[in-house]
């Protein structure tokens, strides 16, 4: 079952539960502040008590024969293990109207619906307040209003009647039942059900939780009002002026739960047997408890020459440390044990290590046929719990052995096996099984291993026609290398003249996050290091997705690098031989001159960076200039020029795009050279 909808039944069992017991036996007794807090005790039990998992372990003799086990299974949903299933990416089209889409879309309509109702209601006290004057009475803020419904309180404002004297008898007993109110700090018990039932309004029992703890504080209120002597004439007073009000989170005096109220003043004080039916809820709280706040397992208990019936499950801890009680014993490697190697905190943890690390599409990837592949590795946990020497018993090949070593290797430290009350060095065997699936999902528990091994993992891939994607699409991805690709690394490692087509391979996980980067070209010359540089860099991606689920999956990304000598421009003047041949620029040219003219470049073209060089008296003066512009230092020195000088412009790398491939190219342009004359 869906962990969250298992986890609101037994809300809604809970609260049942407790509310049950407090209509049955509670209820309309007049032990008020009792009852005020067992409610508001109860709805935060019924939240609180699904959400623990401690763990309860029976042995294989009690599951198999006891009656009880099997019913506490059945309440907490515990029992056998389910294989984990982990679905890598997208079939052809997902349809979106399903219940996985639908029901979390009601859930969000009806409580923003109940959300909304609280906003209005909070809005109109905040109008009241600002429409009249504010008298501040100790620590109340008391206001005299015609407005419907009043007098009525929330938090410490009191909304007064102005219709109502406030000196007489019967303004006297009003004040001070609203005066309770606030004291008691009623609002709150009301603001903290109103969030409740947002959240939980699917709930029938929070709602009825509410609506008690409401009949509750005015039980409380009236209790304090009056008097032995006035009794009577407050239940009158109830009963002759009885209102209603349009306000949700309020007290309003003239409450519409009369009845109840006027019997709990005129009735007798004593209630027959409260202690007991105070007391009584304790075995009704462990009953809450054992059936829902305990996961019921199985264990393995073997006796020990040297401990008294050593259990798999005690040995289940954090952190998988050495046991001082039991001695290592490191001479041979076991096949056999009577306590077999386990994974910190169970099979629970390790499946969801499993689950998280498992890569479904590896087979995929490497164009396995559709079909089930049950790959078995074998390792050994050794004294310190690592894990040594894994190896693959089946041969399925397409990446799935090495994938599921992968895994295992990476799992952390275990805690090695025992076997007559030492700790020994022993193999441990992991059945994986890749399910590739060409077809839609196929809904159904998944299979399992048997016998004392850890139990089998499934995982399934399916074959997809869509990739991750970098955000904002190809454009963005040509963007974010034109800004941060540092194409200078081939060229400054000496990278000879061709074209180089790098490509790299990594993982995109639900959350968008890449890890597993891996080159899968080795030009050298720091372009693959690069490559993965960028992708390492650069922003989350939009995961692939399986019926509107996030999944893990593959991408593979090209960057490719261009270094050529041959200039991307008309033909121009060749390069001078001596001073008095071509490459003239005059002392007046030089300083109006732009940098496509200088590096003789067609206009537009992309330059990244080139090295400006002149001699001055004996001296070379050199400048490096990145981008498509003269930088200040350069400038100078044009400025300055005078006859006789010579300019090289070395270094001269630009970038060019594919507009086909969608592929850029690095270009290394040949030098220029210019004589500078009068």
């Amino acid at each position: 079952m869906n962990p969250l909808l298992n986890y609101v039944i037994q809300v809604i069992i809970v609260s049942g539960l407790l509310y049950s017991y407090y209509h049955w036996v509670l209820r309309n007794k007049k032990f008020h502040h009792y009852n005020r807090y067992y409610l508001l005790g109860a709805a935060l039990l019924s939240i609180l008590i699904p959400l623990l998992n401690i763990p309860v372990y029976f042995t294989e003799e009690q599951t198999s024969s006891s009656f009880v086990y099997s019913t506490l299974t059945v309440f907490s949903g515990a029992g056998e293990e389910e294989g984990v299933t982990l679905y890598a990416t997208i079939p052809e089209k997902a349809n979106w109207f399903t219940w996985n889409h639908i029901l979390p879309l009601i859930y969000l309509t009806v409580a923003a619906i109940v959300f909304l109702r609280i906003v209005f209601s909070l809005l109109k006290i905040n109008r009241i307040i600002r429409r009249h004057t504010v008298e501040k009475i100790d620590r109340i803020r008391f206001l005299n209003t015609d407005e419907p419904g009043t007098p009525y309180s929330f938090f410490r404002w009191l909304f007064w009647n102005r219709k109502i004297e406030l000196n007489s008898v019967k303004g006297e007993q009003i004040f001070r039942h609203e005066l309770f109110h606030i004291e008691q700090k009623h609002s709150l018990d009301i603001l903290f059900f109103e969030l409740l039932t947002i959240a939980g309004w699917f709930n029938p029992f929070f709602h009825l939780m509410k609506r008690e703890t409401r009949a509750i504080h005015e039980f409380l209120a009236d209790q304090f009002a009056v008097t032995e002597n006035n009794r009577w004439d407050y239940a009158e007073l109830l009963l002759m002026q009885v209102l209603n009000t349009h306000q949700r989170l309020v007290h309003p005096f003239f409450h519409n739960q009369i009845k109840r109220r006027i019997a709990m003043i005129i009735s007798p004080q004593k209630t027959s047997l409260q202690y007991l039916r105070k007391m009584m809820v304790l075995p009704v709280a462990a009953l809450a408890v054992m059936l829902f706040a305990f996961s019921y397992k199985k264990s393995v208990t073997d006796p020990l020459p040297f401990q008294n019936n050593i259990t798999r499950t005690e040995r289940l801890s954090s952190q998988p440390v050495l046991d001082t009680t039991v001695k290592p014993e490191t001479d041979k490697v076991y096949t056999k044990v009577e306590i077999e190697a386990a994974y910190p905190g169970g099979m629970d943890a390790w499946r969801k290590y499993l689950e998280r690390n498992l890569n479904a599409e590896v087979p995929i990837f490497s164009k396995a046929p559709a079909g089930v592949y049950t790959v078995i590795i074998q390792f050994i946990v050794n004294l310190d719990g690592t894990v040594s020497d894994a190896k693959a018993l089946t041969n399925h090949g397409y990446g799935m052995e090495a994938e599921a070593i992968r895994v295992i290797e990476n799992g952390g430290k275990w805690l090695p096996a025992i076997q007559n009350g030492r700790q020994v060095v022993a193999y441990r065997k992991q059945p994986i099984t890749f399910v590739v699936n060409n077809g839609p999902k196929k809904e159904g528990k998944v299979m399992q291993g048997k016998g004392k091994e850890l139990n089998e993992v499934v995982v399934v891939g399916y074959s997809a026609n869509t990739d991750p994607a970098f955000p904002g699409g190809d454009s963005a991805w040509k963007k974010y290398l034109a800004v941060n690709a540092d194409v200078l690394v081939p060229v400054n490692n000496g990278v000879p003249e061709g074209i180089y087509k790098t490509r790299t391979r990594f993982i995109v996980h639900p959350d968008g996050t890449i890890s597993d980067i891996t080159a899968l070209t080795h030009f050298g010359y720091g372009m693959e290091e690069e490559a993965i540089r960028l992708i390492k860099k650069g922003p989350r991606w939009i995961p692939a997705t399986r019926e509107g689920t996030k999944v893990s999956s593959y991408k593979e990304q090209t960057i490719s690098f261009l270094i050529t000598g041959e200039p991307d421009r008309p033909d121009y003047p060749p390069v001078i031989q001596d001073k008095q041949q071509s490459n003239i620029l005059t002392v007046n040219e030089l300083k109006k001159i732009d940098v496509f003219n200088l590096l003789q470049l067609p206009k537009g073209t992309e330059i990244i960076s080139y090295l400006f060089s002149i001699d001055r008296d004996k001296e070379l003066i050199q400048i490096p200039n990145r981008g498509s512009q003269i930088n200040p230092q350069t400038q100078v020195q044009l400025n300055e020029a005078t006859p006789g000088r010579l300019i090289t412009i070395d270094l001269i790398v630009t970038r060019a795009l594919d507009e086909q491939k969608n592929e850029y190219y690095i270009k290394k342009i040949p030098s220029r050279v210019w004589y500078v004359k009068d």
